[in-house]
């Protein structure tokens, strides 16, 4: 009997789909529930200073959490799908990262998600709350930004701006355009020395030339008296 009325109470912890406000929390299971974030629900925090958290569970265990804040939240939303997968990486990308302790994951929803949306991932690839940890974005096998996250309560913390193809690993990779822009900066930055530089040494030129004229005017004028 105990075990009965155990089930039953985990069943409705776990399919709590109410009319958010206050900081309201939304229990979804993640393969027998619906994982959706409405725009009715979404809406009823806009603009104020509440959040929405939506924990998606697997076995009784959260999995992963997005918390919406009221107050960034400015555009509506229609609806916004909360599934993330785990998904193949192709061997090129996992080779420049020489690490075999990562998190793929994708998630289902492509566009922007409302400014300051948090997700929390369970950390159970034990990653060192000590080290660095980045998250890498690829879109179509390309690699887009990475930038670095942090582990809190078992719980990985991504400040989450868009749907794409994740990468959680402790090496950061920097993108080709990252580099073009890298050596773009630097080629200004010598070209500005170098430009300097030319300035510098053309004055001072002219300031040794002046001196010399001032130096053979003056011995003229001694010379003649």
């Amino acid at each position: 009997m105990k075990k009965i009325i155990i089930c039953i109470v985990l069943f409705l912890s776990l399919n709590i789909r109410v009319n958010a406000s206050n900081n309201e929390v939304i229990n979804l299971d993640y393969f027998n529930d619906e994982l959706i974030a409405s725009r009715k629900e979404l809406d009823s925090i806009k603009g104020n200073n509440e959040t929405l958290t939506y924990n998606v569970f697997n076995n009784g265990e959260i999995i992963y959490s997005f918390i919406f804040n009221g107050n960034y939240y400015k555009d509506s939303y229609n609806s916004i799908d909360l599934k993330i997968n785990e998904v193949n990486i192709s061997n090129d990308i996992l080779e420049k990262f020489n690490d075999k302790k990562l998190i793929k994951f994708k998630t289902n929803y492509e566009g922007y998600y409302p400014e300051g949306t948090i997700l929390k991932i369970r950390n159970n690839n034990n990653f060192n709350i000590n080290k660095k940890l980045y998250l890498t974005n690829f879109k179509n096998n390309n690699l887009q930004n990475t930038k670095e996250v942090y582990i809190e309560n078992d719980f990985i913390n991504i400040d989450i701006n868009n749907g794409s193809t994740y990468i959680l690993s402790y090496n950061k990779i920097v993108s080709s355009n990252t580099l073009i822009l890298f050596y773009i900066i630097l080629s200004i930055l010598i070209i500005e020395v170098l430009i300097i530089m030319f300035i510098t040494i053309r004055n001072n030129k002219k300031q040794i030339a002046k001196k010399q004229t001032s130096s053979i005017k003056y011995t003229k004028k001694i010379n003649i008296k």
